[in-house]
């Protein structure tokens, strides 16, 4: 995740930023992700803001996080971080449902693995099993 976000020349800082989580802005044609390194689960948080900012964020326009809400963003930080791939090599392993056992493994919060694995979310199809 760390790569895309160089490749998108999108900067990532970790800064005490008090009650708010995270920070999407735009500053300087750059723009720069500001994560609060007191909070749970950052790789998350920074997909989930990824997400944000490839399906709403405005030019020139900065945004506070708070809370993870916006259901498009969730899904995209669900399926950057843990891929059909990931999911189809260790299926075997897992019974099914096994959802904190998945987490577990692959050190991601269990809500990742409940969006990635219920199939549908807000009708859309989320995982595939060919």
């Amino acid at each position: 995740m760390h790569e895309l976000c160089n490749q998108l020349k999108l900067k990532i800082f970790f800064n005490d930023l008090g009650n708010t989580e995270g920070i999407l802005q735009y500053y300087k044609n750059t723009r720069v992700i500001h994560i609060n390194p007191n909070i749970k689960n950052k790789e998350y948080f920074i997909a989930y803001m990824l997400g944000y900012f490839f399906l709403h964020a405005k030019p020139n326009t900065s945004i506070i996080f708070n809370k993870i809400e916006n259901k498009e963003a969730i899904i995209f930080a669900s399926e950057l971080l843990l891929t059909d791939e990931m999911i189809l090599a260790y299926e075997k392993k897992f019974k099914k449902g096994a959802i904190e056992e998945i987490a577990k493994l692959f050190n991601l919060p269990i809500p990742v693995v409940q969006v990635k694995l219920n199939g549908f979310y807000g009708n859309q199809f989320i995982f595939f099993n060919a």
